[in-house]
């Protein structure tokens, strides 16, 4: 009896330690998928290359053979692990959104002087790549004028951050204002005159939402409390009524008598 309790604690020893070397997730299945990830980038790149028909077959076998071990050896089909998104530096991702907002000047005024095609194509090309890496960094698409900030920070106001967004929207509301009536002086073809008075009808939405007030001179130099450089840029640049579409346009109201002017 006890030569056969012996027996039995060794059966039960031996099965414990198969199973902790059999364990799915040990050091030896993150090896094979390691090599299994390596075989297939090879695979692909051979496929690729459009290599000869039995190199790749060679290859595939190869992988197939990769993968069949590990399923031996976790018990479970091998399938590619996600990679783990990297967190979004909002300081770089501020960066890429001024460098768009730069480049898409520079191709307005290129176009606007009737640069020539291929200098024009050029710096297209260059402001796309910056919003591809854009899109990568953020996984949105850039839109204009768009904010990045860090969440702590998602609820700040114009008041609590020295109205310096207020200030930037309505400046970039004046700069459009004023591309949107150059194009239109110089009788731009209806599509791109369209295409830049919806920017300006984004920063008009971007203007309400950081104030809660429609977009017009008067009601920006109250909130900024700036009459001297808010008017100053209004009365040079126009309203931003004049550069929308007839249809766009509010009707004015009559002009009102004894007015004091600011």
């Amino acid at each position: 009896e006890v030569k056969k309790l012996l027996s039995l604690k060794e059966l039960k020893a031996s099965l414990e330690s198969k199973k902790t070397t059999d364990k799915p997730g040990g050091g030896d299945a993150n090896s094979l998928s390691q090599q299994i990830a390596a075989q297939g980038e090879k695979v692909r790149q051979l496929k690729s290359a459009k290599a000869a028909k039995d190199v790749v077959t060679s290859e595939v076998n190869t992988l197939l053979t990769l993968k069949a071990e590990y399923k031996k050896l976790t018990g479970q089909d091998w399938s590619v692990q996600p990679q783990k998104p990297a967190e979004i530096d909002n300081k770089d991702v501020e960066a890429l959104n001024q460098s768009i907002v730069s480049q898409g000047n520079k191709v307005r005024q290129l176009k606007s002087e009737k640069a020539p095609k291929d200098v024009v194509n050029a710096e297209v090309q260059q402001l796309l790549e910056l919003k591809k890496e854009y899109k990568k960094s953020t996984g949105t698409e850039w839109k204009p004028q768009e904010t990045v900030s860090a969440p702590s920070k998602q609820n700040s106001t114009a008041e609590n951050s020295g109205g310096e967004l207020v200030v930037k929207i309505v400046s970039d509301i004046t700069a459009q204002g004023d591309a949107v009536r150059t194009l239109k002086s110089k009788k731009a073809d209806k599509v791109t005159v369209d295409k830049e008075v919806k920017v300006l009808l984004e920063l008009k939405k971007k203007f309400k939402e950081a104030t809660g007030q429609d977009y017009s001179p008067e009601v920006a130099q109250k909130i900024l409390g700036t009459q001297g450089n808010v008017g100053k840029n209004s009365k040079s640049s126009g309203t931003i009524e004049e550069t929308l579409p007839p249809e766009a346009q509010k009707k004015k109201p009559a002009a009102k008598e004894n007015i004091v002017e600011v």
